[in-house]
């Protein structure tokens, strides 16, 4: 008669399983870091940076910022190829992408399944930008000791991520020195990020007021505006009027402009304004490449530059769109028949 053993009745199954368990939880698991330091060309850290993590296929598997020192971590990546991409526009400088290679087989000691890359990044400030300008002019203001140390104490709070704390100390800074340049600006960009567009206006206001040639303080000024409803561009276009004066090299100025010009219907304006930004770019910048395609395919009906448009925009991006693809084909027919 043949018997049916249960793994319980059976001390060497139970064994074994143990062993099997025991073998598989003893496997690697590749969980490398990755990390390093954001700095600018003079070796000073740039904080609260957008970094991203992409694959090998270009496409975002984290984000993060930097901390108050500059430094960004990505943890628990497995092997394989990745790009890591730093985006800091606050500091007007280029953005700057690395490769990193995560392979854990081929490092000396192979078999723990974790490594530690550390990639740092030296970012170029883009030429004739709003920081440039606004850095290149020397702006001094005598700042009474409570209000510098608030300051002070704000920037460490928002670069830990403290956002909330750090905006407390900004306002107590600048009612300790309602003239106080640096964390009206500063305040300013924080009330942006939270989408509080009519205080961040008053911050660029009072932040302009305090230096006259601060041109990102114009800029910023013209985008908060805008950002408000469409019955303020009028008032935004004033305020980037003075930003193109005080950096007449920044495509960021009259990018905006042609937005707004073609939110009101000035089309000429708007073609002017987007084709000198797209002349001003130094380096790639998709969001013009959009912005013309859209002009030219919805509003002046010039489909073949419509198309021209969005093939730029796809280089510019890194992207392989299937959608926008498919759009350029519609958009060359329809210039096709146009013509004919």
């Amino acid at each position: 008669m043949q018997t049916t053993l249960s793994f319980s009745s059976r001390p060497f199954y139970r064994i074994l399983m143990l062993l099997m368990v025991a073998s598989a939880l003893s496997v690697p698991v590749a969980a490398s870091t990755i990390s390093g330091f954001v700095y600018d060309e003079q070796r000073n850290p740039i904080r609260e940076a957008d970094v991203e993590l992409l694959n090998e296929n270009y496409v975002t598997r984290d984000k993060v910022r930097t901390d108050g020192v500059g430094r960004y971590s990505f943890e628990n990546i497995a092997d394989g190829r990745y790009y890591v991409k730093v985006m800091a526009f606050r500091y007007n400088v280029l953005d700057q992408q690395q490769e990193v290679i995560v392979d854990t087989l081929s490092i000396r000691g192979a078999g723990t399944g974790v490594s530690f890359i550390e990639k740092d990044f030296y970012m170029k400030r883009k030429q004739g930008g709003l920081g440039e300008t606004t850095t290149g002019v020397i702006f001094v203001q005598e700042v009474p000791k409570e209000a510098e140390d608030l300051y002070k104490d704000a920037v460490t709070e928002l670069g830990n991520n403290n956002t909330s704390e750090g905006v407390k100390k900004l306002i107590r800074a600048i009612q300790r020195f309602p003239d106080y340049y640096a964390a009206s600006q500063r305040l300013g960009m924080e009330f942006l990020k939270a989408g509080q567009f009519t205080d961040a206006t008053k911050m660029f206001v009072r932040a302009a007021e305090a230096n006259p040639k601060s041109s990102m303080s114009f800029y910023y000024m013209g985008y908060s505006l805008s950002k408000i409803g469409k019955e303020y561009n009028r008032a935004a276009l004033v305020a980037l009027e003075k930003a193109r004066t005080l950096a007449p090299n920044a495509y960021q100025v009259p990018l905006l402009v042609g937005k707004l010009q073609r939110q009101e219907g000035n089309l000429s304006e708007a073609e002017k304004n987007l084709l000198l930004a797209k002349k001003l770019a130094t380096d790639k910048v998709p969001e013009i490449h959009m912005e013309l395609s859209q002009l030219y395919g919805n509003d002046l009906k010039q489909y073949a530059k419509a198309a021209d448009e969005l093939e730029l925009y796809l280089k510019a991006s890194d992207k392989k769109d299937e959608n926008v693809k498919k759009l350029i084909n519609d958009l060359r027919e329809k210039a096709k028949r146009t013509v004919s």
